[in-house]
């Protein structure tokens, strides 16, 4: 898969296409070294099929003679003899023309900057003039270089974005932490060769972040014909020592700045006149005060293979020169314990926001500490830093190293489980509070202090880059988000989060998210998503005697079955778990087990206004007459006050169908829209659907919800929608089973759906207000 070049191969795909249809193209793709041209290309064959592809490559060797780019290209067509431009290129167009005359060609030529220029003139010319016969070529050249292919359309390939370096290593290396793969990303420029180079030479030990300083990885460069960059090697090797030295400098400031290398390149012995060379060379360039790296390798490479006493003195020059990183350059020349420099190191964490970078300065503190107490504590403090940033096995590591002294012996078993997997009082102070904080506050309905609360401490733990924390911040905003009638933002959070607990080895609370997600899913109606999710959370839970995370998944299974009209299976479900009042209670209700339904309802809560609204709903399904009506008004009110949409629209639901059997049709047509106009919004389908049902049944003007469905077939088709299977449709309907196919395959014809997963989004949309 090709990361941020959907552009790209959208135009590929369209133009090898074409061939098939005896539409000629030409495409010159230009870019950086490393920024995927070849990829392109292969993506080009790929998508070819039954075009036949014709592929072939330039040599800087021949690049002074003539006609050899297009001898070798069209070598197994056929031979090129050299006569006057106009001759050439006529014999060329014919050898390429008879080959696509009967299926089309794809032709691909790569490193077209070593183009000769017979073979470029002859290109052009050729490809100026299309034959129609279906004849694609796409080119690939180095940017930064005097064409010969400038006058052929051409395609720039621009540096790729965070967001897909990040899904490139995210598919290479899943295990490599966020710190580290920010690092690489900025490094890499949005060269995507640059950034998978970099990528496979560091050890799980750099992945994972364990390493001794920000520059460790640099290292890893110290052999680069063995690492596959013997590219790159060779450009540093022409270049003088004093340039080399300056390039190694260059890889470790990573400001770039003119104004804050000069002093540290001074400092050196070398000068910005220096760098000459290495602009000659395409490797780094000056605009606006700033160094240009144009080859980010090879500076690594400079740094990588230089002896220990030039790596040394950048640093020593950086450290004298003021660089903000000043302790950090003299830890890594440090050559035994400094209780100074340990200090500093200490002091340099305290005023880092980011929890990695202080996790990294206080390891690096602890290795210089000559106190064998002194140590502990700082290893300790290194091990909670690396628990809160996600690095659970980091953690783990540095508590190993300190637990045997005397006050930490606890500190093992207290990081071991990440930060989502440990009793929220653990939590560092601030977020166990504004985390609590949140949920209590949704409880209690209170949902505007628990939004306000929740996005405070999201935007807290980004800033400080505590990705660990993140996934429990997530989930109690999506709680948020849900209640608001903001479903799809609260699937976004909880996707987030999900994501973030896995990267971050957190599977208690990636078990929590999962069955959050499913609850959403049988909301929607999504019976397949929903049992998948449920099935991993509950298994978990089982696995781990997790029993909260149990619930949640069964709660998810509850209302799934609550929503299909499948009361008995859903009550049977919600029996088994704490705090699923509501939805127990109708499903018992609707079941017909009033003794139970009583018995939830003298268990549930009524300490905030949220639970009185859905206390009072739920009494209302129990009572009769006068006290019904009294019961559902006041839970509408309550609803009202909250500005909880679903509640609300369920409230409305239960009410509009009390309502419609006391014959107030005109009332309960008014509660029953307002229930589907909310449920339509939020993607509720088979509340939806039932809203749609019971309005439907108290009569009244209204557009046919189904049009150009018979009466039998809008039966077969809503029951189809909420998940009824064709057997139990035949019962209900008095009809047999061959009968509900034939009904249901004429209303998919009609409604042009295709599965009764689309059934059930499409027939909400059919429903008129």
């Amino acid at each position: 898969m090709l990361h941020g070049r959907a552009i790209e191969c959208g135009r590929i795909e369209s133009l090898v296409a074409g061939a098939g249809r005896a539409e000629d193209g030409v495409l010159v793709l230009r870019g950086e070294q490393g920024a995927g041209a070849t990829a392109l290309l292969d993506h080009a064959a790929a998508t070819a099929g039954s075009v036949p592809v014709l592929r072939g490559a330039c040599h800087a060797g021949e690049s002074g003679v003539a006609l050899a780019a297009l001898s070798h290209l069209l070598a197994p067509l056929g031979r090129v003899e050299r006569g006057d431009r106009v001759a050439t290129t006529l014999a060329a167009r014919d050898l390429l023309t008879t080959a696509a005359r009967a299926e089309g060609l794809v032709v691909l030529l790569d490193d077209a900057h070593w183009i000769d220029r017979a073979s470029a003139d002859t290109l052009v010319s050729l490809l100026r003039r299309p034959a129609g016969h279906g004849l694609v070529v796409i080119i690939a050249e180095r940017a930064g270089r005097v064409s010969r292919l400038a006058a052929l359309p051409g395609c720039d390939l621009t540096p790729l974005d965070a967001g897909a370096c990040a899904a490139i290593l995210a598919e290479h290396h899943p295990d490599m932490i966020r710190r580290v793969r920010e690092r690489l990303i900025a490094f890499a420029g949005g060269n995507p060769g640059t950034l998978t180079t970099c990528a496979h030479a560091l050890t799980r030990e750099h992945r994972l972040g364990h390493a001794a300083s920000p520059w460790a990885y640099l290292e890893r460069f110290r052999s680069p014909a063995q690492a596959g960059l013997a590219a790159p090697g060779a450009v540093l090797a022409a270049l003088p020592e004093p340039t080399v030295a300056l390039l190694a400098l260059v890889a470790v400031e990573n400001t770039r700045e003119l104004r804050s290398i000069t002093p540290a390149a001074n400092l050196l012995g070398v000068s910005l006149g220096d760098l000459a060379p290495a602009e000659r060379a395409g490797v780094v360039g000056v605009l606006d005060g700033r160094i240009v790296v144009r080859q980010p390798l090879v500076p690594a490479i400079a740094y990588g293979t230089a002896s220990f006493s030039l790596r040394a003195a950048v640093h020593r020059a950086l450290a004298a020169a003021g660089h903000p990183d000043g302790p950090w350059h003299r830890a890594v020349v440090a050559i035994g314990p400094d209780e100074g420099l340990a200090a500093e190191l200490e002091e340099l964490a305290a005023q880092t926001v980011d929890a990695a970078q202080r996790t990294d300065a206080l390891c690096a503190s602890a290795d210089l500490t000559p106190d064998p107490a002194a140590r502990a504590a700082r290893l300790a403090a290194a091990a909670r830093l690396a628990r809160d940033a996600g690095q659970t096995e980091r953690a783990k590591v540095l508590a190993a190293g300190c637990e045997d002294h005397p006050g930490h012996g606890g500190i093992g078993a207290e990081v071991a489980g990440g930060p989502g997997d440990r009793a929220g009082a653990e939590a560092s102070g601030a977020t166990a509070a504004a985390l609590a904080s949140s949920w209590r506050n949704l409880a209690e309905g209170d949902d505007t202090e628990a939004r306000l609360t929740a996005a405070g401490l999201l935007a807290r733990l980004r800033s400080r880059h505590e990705y660990g924390l993140l996934p429990q911040a997530l989930e109690v905003a999506a709680g948020t988000l849900v209640q608001s009638g903001t479903w799809d933002g609260a699937e976004k959070a909880l996707e987030e989060g999900l994501d973030m607990a896995r990267e971050t080895g957190q599977e208690h609370q990636a078990a929590r998210i999962r069955a959050r997600l499913a609850w959403l899913a049988a909301a929607r109606g999504e019976e397949e998503g929903c049992r998948a999710l449920a099935a991993e959370a509950i298994a978990y839970g089982e696995a781990r005697a997790a029993p909260e995370v149990v619930a949640l998944g069964l709660r998810a299974l509850g209302l799934l079955d609550l929503g299909r009209g499948r009361y008995g299976e859903a009550a049977r479900t919600l029996e088994l778990v704490g705090g699923a009042g509501p939805d127990l209670a109708e499903a018992a209700v609707r079941s017909g087990r009033l003794d139970l339904a009583a018995w939830t309802l003298s268990r549930m809560e009524t300490s905030g206004p949220a639970a009185r609204a859905v206390r009072a709903r739920c009494e209302g399904l129990l009572a009769r007459g006068k006290a019904a009506d009294e019961a559902y008004a006041r839970a509408l009110r309550a609803h009202d006050r909250l500005g909880r949409p679903y509640d609300l629209a369920r409230t409305a639901l239960v009410y509009g169908e009390w309502l419609r059997r006391m014959a107030r049709r005109a009332e309960a047509r008014a509660r029953l829209t307002t229930a589907l106009e909310i449920f339509q919004r939020l993607g509720a389908v088979p509340w939806a659907l039932r809203a749609a049902e019971e309005r439907d049944a108290t009569g009244g003007a209204r557009r046919d919800p189904i049009a150009g469905l018979t009466a039998q077939e809008s039966r077969v088709a809503r029951l189809a929608a909420r998940g009824v299977a064709n057997r139990e449709i035949a019962q209900r309907l008095n009809l047999s089973p061959r009968t509900v196919e034939s009904h249901l395959y004429r209303a998919f014809q009609k409604l042009g759906v295709s599965s009764r997963g689309e059934l059930a989004r499409r027939l909400p949309e059919l429903y008129s207000g």
